[in-house]
């Protein structure tokens, strides 16, 4: 049964063959939104009898992908094709799970010359094993002010450490502008068995 909540462009749905459940959004970003968005994953989890561990670190994981669209967003998107400015606070968030298997999925617009760095960190954080990912997150955390940890690519971190899962992400250059950048994360209920990890 597909069901839709009572908040402009959420939309959400359980029932679906082999016990499938979905969250997608699309549209701006506000706090305000991402906070309902957010309360509304948590909710459908609880329904859904998902257990108190995986539960938070879905939860944990999907706050930590949706912070880190606003730390990546441009200030201005330009749609040179359309000769009008896109509101870089527009994003897409899809999660679902079905079977004991679950995926994250965001995606948002980055400036070019900001695509580059942005993609080193995720291969550079890609390539790392559990330890040295705890090594790097608590580095990060001691040696960066506050102000930069976004930008360094802390949050990264942990939604790979809390995922146990490369972060896997595609780039899509839709001018000369900016590109769309969607990343992805996959969980399983036996790999998350594990107390949850909180630093």
């Amino acid at each position: 049964m597909k069901t839709t909540t009572t908040m402009p462009s959420f939309s959400a749905g359980s029932g679906l063959p082999q016990e499938a459940i979905t969250l997608q959004f699309s549209g701006k970003a506000t706090t305000m939104q991402i906070d309902a968005l957010l309360d509304l994953l948590e909710k459908m989890l609880v329904n859904e009898g998902i257990n108190n561990s995986l539960r938070r670190r879905i939860y944990s994981i999907s706050m930590e992908a949706l912070q880190n669209l606003n730390n990546h967003a441009p200030d201005q998107v330009l749609d040179a094709i359309n000769e009008k400015t896109i509101d870089p606070a527009y994003i897409k968030f899809l999660f679902e799970g079905c079977d004991g298997k679950f995926r994250i999925e965001t995606s948002n617009y980055i400036l070019l010359n900001n695509i580059d760095p942005f993609i080193q960190k995720l291969d550079y954080i890609n390539s790392l094993d559990e330890l040295a990912k705890k090594e790097y997150y608590n580095y990060l955390i001691k040696n960066l002010p506050f102000s930069e940890k976004g930008g360094a690519g802390l949050g990264l971190v942990d939604i790979a450490r809390k995922s146990k899962q490369p972060i896997n992400y595609r780039v899509v250059g839709t001018n000369t502008y900016y590109s769309l950048v969607t990343l992805s994360v996959s969980l399983e209920a036996a790999s998350v068995s594990v107390p949850f990890v909180t630093g």
